[in-house]
């Protein structure tokens, strides 16, 4: 409850929340990998049938970039949560940028490549795969970096620490830690996904559905798993905070971060 000696002009919210709009965002963000595994439903009872193959191949290639995009987020985060920028070769004004405008370009060329399978041809079916592998290729470069990036400040900031690293009170190294390991996870995916589609049609992971199990669903699952068990948005959370740790105020943390 507001206290009594509160501004009555404030509200929690300006507007009554509607209830259908809040539905449809919840749901869309499950649906990619959820209708993703529904087309491969569909395609058990009409395995001939293009519609579920390319829903599956699709929905269930691109989703990990939704995954990378916050994985890249965290690293900028941790960065001015512990007063690191200059331990890091990237300026944290353009880090997060960078990496998500490449995870833009990976996701755009990935999903191209499956809309041009949807023409339905042999031909269309081929050039799809190689732009999809492509799209790859893209992926794995700046997941490649990133992972760069964050080994080096890490290092860095282990062999000269800031006073704010000591001093934060989210246990910074932890969520490095699940960085690494989901960084690691996707990364393998794709590296996966590539082999898969290099192997070519009639290669051994197509003839084998237990290997997208093994290497993307269960993998995937990881990673999920891991975002639940250390929740980023603990970090997220941290700036209204920042004036009760040191001396450092909410405002030059801001600062740090956007300079």
């Amino acid at each position: 409850m507001l206290s009594s000696r509160e501004d009555f002009s404030y509200a929690l919210y300006q507007y009554t929340p509607q209830i259908a709009p809040a539905i449809i965002a919840a749901a869309l963000f499950v649906l990619v990998e959820a209708l993703g595994y529904g087309g491969r439903i569909w395609s058990h009872f009409d395995p001939t049938g293009l519609p579920g193959y390319i829903i599956q191949s699709l929905l269930i290639l691109i989703a990990p970039a939704l995954f990378a995009a916050s994985i890249y987020m965290v690293l900028g985060r941790i960065i001015a949560l512990v007063g690191g920028e200059t331990h890091s070769w990237i300026k944290l004004k353009w880090l997060t940028k960078i990496f998500v405008i490449g995870d833009c370009i990976s996701f755009v060329v990935q999903g191209g490549g499956g809309g041009i399978q949807a023409g339905g041809t042999l031909d269309l079916l081929h050039l799809g795969e190689k732009i999809i592998v492509a799209g790859l290729f893209i992926q794995i470069f700046f997941f490649g970096v990133f992972i760069t990036s964050a080994i080096s400040f890490h290092l860095c900031i282990r062999s000269q620490p800031t006073r704010l690293s000591g001093l934060a009170r989210i246990p910074w190294q932890s969520h490095m830690a699940i960085l690494y390991t989901t960084s690691g996870i996707i990364l393998v995916r794709s590296i996966f996904r590539v082999v898969e589609y290099l192997m070519g049609n009639n290669g051994f992971i197509l003839r084998h559905e237990v290997m997208l199990y093994i290497f993307d669903s269960i993998l995937m699952i990881a990673v999920v798993a891991l975002f639940i068990w250390r929740h980023p948005g603990t970090l997220f959370l941290t700036s209204s905070k920042r004036g009760s740790w040191g001396r450092t105020s909410g405002a030059e943390f801001d600062l740090l971060e956007n300079r």
